[in-house]
């Protein structure tokens, strides 16, 4: 599962998230969250965090012990670089299903984020996108720059917009069909 930052405070913000949305039932896959260099990472940028610890203790809850672990003996499970095809083709199913989940259970947990944070992350982060004709799709801090050069282009009359999803794996396709409907131009960055 691969989630994006545009900012400093979403990669506090997701990497939070991120926690919550790996140990879930439904998923219990590796979660990434992909932030590009110097403008998330190196400028000096507020960021607003929680001052208790145990604000996100409570919101990432527990860890699950309702599965196995390497490192319990009691409950013995088997490792290794083989696999016969019948488990193999079982395995990449369960994956596959768990990515698939993953979709929905980002929108709920961004949602729980948002109660405790006051801080929204959609599928998708859109800007001026009611009535675009044209469109930037792109990840990152260059979404955030983009909405400038947006400005500029709807001050010239043109229709233009910005999307850029806070999901990237699954990609949230449907959500980008929707929001796209009128779109004539897409630039893909």
């Amino acid at each position: 599962v691969i989630l994006t930052a545009r900012t400093p405070q979403a990669v506090y913000d997701m990497n939070i998230m991120a926690l919550k949305i790996a140990e879930h039932s439904k998923v219990r896959l590796p979660v990434i969250v992909a932030y590009d260099g110097f403008f998330t990472s190196h400028q000096k940028r507020k960021v607003h965090y929680f001052q208790d610890r145990g604000t996100v203790q409570d919101f990432v809850g527990p860890a699950s012990t309702d599965y196995h672990f390497v490192r319990d003996p009691k409950k013995p499970i088997t490792i290794g670089a083989h696999m016969n095809g019948d488990d193999l083709l079982n395995n990449h199913y369960q994956q596959s299903e768990a990515m698939y989940a993953a979709h929905d259970v980002f929108k709920e947990v961004a949602r729980e984020y948002e109660s405790i944070s006051g801080r929204k992350y959609d599928v998708l982060d859109t800007y001026r996108m009611e009535d675009a004709e044209v469109a930037l799709f792109l990840l990152n801090s260059a979404a955030e720059t983009a909405k400038d050069a947006v400005d500029a282009l709807r001050k010239q009359g043109i229709k233009a917009g910005v999307i850029s999803p806070n999901i990237i794996r699954p990609f949230p396709a449907e959500e980008i069909r929707q929001v796209m409907k009128n779109v004539k131009v897409l630039l893909v960055g």
